[in-house]
């Protein structure tokens, strides 16, 4: 867009070109799927999501709900192609998160650390692959999606809730199958963070975390991010992260938040016991039995995503 804007609106009548005829549907969202369908002749649904930061996780819940809800209506798509990417390293990207100071001044992301200042930007993709099935079909330690929460804080366009009440209701719905159906009385949870590295985001996800596990003593709750070590690649964060679970949920292995040397006291100070933030120099943990990995994603005008995923 910019290039187009810059070649249409120039003085110079050497640069000066005409509005490409590609131009349009290079900047629609779902010129991404569309490819992927093209190139591939796929010719199922097409579902395209821009929640910011949340897309990501959105767009696979969108796919998984799908699945789940359509049984009826389109039995014969058994299959869905998810996830996002983005590529947005320009300076422009760079100009605009700077003067809302999101971004780390230092150039480093450390979520949950004293020291944090933002985070840095990054680009990325994720995909998952997901299947309908039956409880017939699973095989031991298959990993599926068991729930999914969606919610807004109706608050502020960048800003979260102090609080954490909209994360911590997406939390909430997408763990509700979990409430429902698992009765054992220690499950080990893993949680991929949205946590930015920003000082209100950080402190309100940990918090959101807190109104819903602490103190309930049949949670185990790890706490981690990816962003210390991938950064912050906006709308395919959540995708990634999601891809992040997944593993950590098939290999059994937490890594930690890279970056993470010293918690923020504020963070630190409300943590109770049966929930654990891993530092760096705590190195990675082998948890055989993750029983559930969640993962968060909040994005600008309050949007918040939360998808769970467990280890039959």
């Amino acid at each position: 867009m910019l290039s187009a804007a810059n070649n249409f609106l120039s003085s110079d009548p050497n640069q000066r070109k005409k509005v490409s005829p590609h131009f349009i549907p290079k900047i629609l969202p779902n010129m991404a799927p569309s490819n992927l369908h093209i190139n591939y002749k796929l010719q199922g649904p097409i579902l395209t999501s821009s929640t910011a930061c949340a897309t990501g996780t959105q767009s696979i819940i969108d796919g998984y709900r799908y699945l789940e809800n359509m049984k009826d209506d389109d039995p014969e798509i058994e299959n869905m192609i998810v996830g996002a990417s983005e590529a947005s390293g320009h300076v422009i990207s760079l100009a605009g998160f700077q003067r809302v100071r999101a971004l780390s001044t230092a150039g480093v992301s450390k979520p949950f650390d004293l020291s944090r200042d933002g985070f840095v930007l990054s680009e990325g993709c994720g995909m998952m692959l997901l299947k309908r099935i039956n409880s017939n079909m699973l095989e031991k330690c298959d990993i599926c999606v068991v729930g999914s929460g969606l919610t807004s804080d109706g608050y502020h366009l960048t800003s979260p809730l102090p609080d954490g009440d909209g994360g911590y209701r997406a939390m909430k719905k997408a763990m509700r199958y979990v409430e429902e159906n698992d009765n054992r009385s220690k499950i080990n949870v893993y949680i991929n963070c949205h946590a930015t590295s920003t000082k209100t985001g950080d402190l309100s996800e940990i918090k959101a975390i807190i109104k819903l596990f602490g103190g309930n003593e049949k949670y185990r709750v790890f706490v981690a991010s990816s962003k210390g070590a991938l950064g912050h690649s906006l709308g395919a964060s959540g995708a990634v992260e999601c891809c992040v679970c997944y593993e950590t949920l098939k290999t059994g292995i937490i890594h930690p938040t890279k970056n993470l040397q010293e918690i923020d006291p504020e963070i630190l100070n409300i943590l109770p016991q049966n929930i654990k933030i891993l530092t760096e120099r705590e190195g990675s943990i082998n948890v055989n039995n993750i029983d559930y990995a969640l993962n968060n994603s909040f994005g600008f005008g309050g949007v918040n995503s939360c998808l769970v995923l467990a280890r039959m």
